[in-house]
């Protein structure tokens, strides 16, 4: 059976105290039930059945209501990798006590959404009407979310999911900074040497220097990187330099240099030894020539 205010013979509504009444009932078996709560209470589908069967006779039915209350749930994720789930926040939550809609000097603190696990941010069981969650500390090395979030809890055990990208949760930027290499040389040639950066999230990247020896990469997640000179055509003939250690921090650029030396080879036209180089090449020969009569010699006396 369905109960609706058009199909009811009759309907009463409760005063401040609670209480109603439905007066002059005729003689017979009645079905009393509650088709609209009292806002912010959960309707009480209770199917009571009455017989008046007494003429003046009066019949109590007490008829009570549940709080309605639902849940405030978020899942904190890294904004560049959403998969990443973060730690370390905290979410204050608001009750617009004011009923004016935005958050102001007059709402109430209710509490900090607790994190149930990594990234996993919740807090039930809140009553009915308008909350406001604002983010007062973010995890480490991220930037704050400095907006405010509203949610309205009207249906009983709904679980309101709070996200400030759709459909990938509440993110956090990554607070960032800059990196810069220079590089130098022995000789003064400083273009188109090669470098491996690594580092913060699997950041793994190769670059050459320009034509004023340098690199430039903006927009690093703040962190520890290693930098390393690889092996090229142009660093071919330079010793090349250890690896270095930078920091990347908030806003900043940090500047790394490294330096090439040229390698020792020897240098063309140099004649300095060449006649002990020939001596000694004139005393192989006359061994060589030495050994070659001496075996001639023998083999004709071995004949005779």
């Amino acid at each position: 059976m369905e109960f609706t205010e058009e199909n009811a013979l009759m309907t009463a509504v409760s005063g401040d105290d609670g209480s109603f009444a439905f007066e002059n009932v005729p003689y017979g078996n009645w079905y009393i039930r509650e088709i609209k709560p009292i806002t912010g209470f959960v309707l009480n589908e209770t199917v009571y059945d009455v017989n008046i069967s007494e003429n003046e006779q009066v019949v109590e039915i007490e008829i009570v209501n549940e709080l309605l209350r639902g849940n405030i749930a978020l899942t904190k994720v890294d904004a560049e990798y959403t998969d990443t789930k973060l730690t370390g926040a905290v979410f204050e939550v608001y009750k617009d006590t004011n009923d004016n809609g935005e958050l102001d000097s007059e709402d109430e603190l209710i509490g900090t959404l607790t994190e149930k696990e990594i990234g996993q941010y919740e807090m039930n069981d809140l009553l009915y009407g308008r909350y406001f969650i604002l983010e007062s500390a973010s995890p480490d090395s991220y930037i704050r979310d400095e907006g405010v979030y509203e949610v309205f809890i009207d249906t009983d055990g709904k679980t309101y999911q709070v996200e400030n990208t759709e459909g990938k949760g509440f993110a956090n930027e990554p607070m960032r900074g800059n990196l810069k290499i220079v590089k130098t040389s022995s000789d003064g040639k400083v273009e188109g040497f090669a470098f491996r950066i690594t580092g913060a999230n699997g950041y793994d990247v190769t670059l050459e220097t320009d034509e004023n020896g340098e690199i430039f990469l903006e927009g690093l997640r703040i962190g520890e990187y290693k930098i390393s000179e690889v092996n090229n055509s142009v660093s071919a003939m330079y010793i090349l330099p250890a690896d270095k250690e930078a920091a990347v921090q908030v806003g900043s650029t940090t500047v790394v240099e490294m330096h090439n030396e040229l390698r020792d080879t020897p240098k063309t036209g140099d004649n300095s030894k060449l006649g002990l180089w020939l001596a000694l090449a004139g005393v192989s020969v006359a061994g060589i020539a030495a050994c070659g009569i001496i075996g001639f010699k023998k083999k004709k006396k071995e004949d005779n």
